[in-house]
């Protein structure tokens, strides 16, 4: 739910969407709180994340497509999802 527009009115029609039973009073009194935690979380979201390395990628055992991509065949990517015999699981 997308609510536009600043302080008071802002929280208590996010409220009313969501279904909260949140009283007009106490709304009223954490709405520059509120207010402040949407600012600096839109500022951290703006943060440009584009050169930042990745930590790991994740790709499914048994995704065709995504084992061709990578340059192994269907085989290899099953044998290696395979569980290990003698494991515990």
């Amino acid at each position: 739910m997308k609510v536009r527009g600043g302080g008071t009115e802002k929280w208590k029609a996010a409220a009313r969407g969501l279904g909260l039973p949140i009283a007009a009073g106490r709304i009223e009194r954490i709405a520059p709180i509120l207010d402040d935690l949407a600012a600096r979380g839109r500022a951290a979201l703006d943060e440009d994340l584009s050169l930042v390395e990745p930590a790991g990628t994740f790709r499914p055992a048994g995704n065709a497509r995504a084992t061709a991509a990578a340059g192994r065949s269907k085989a290899d990517a099953d044998r290696c999802a395979a569980p290990r015999s003698g494991s515990s699981d």
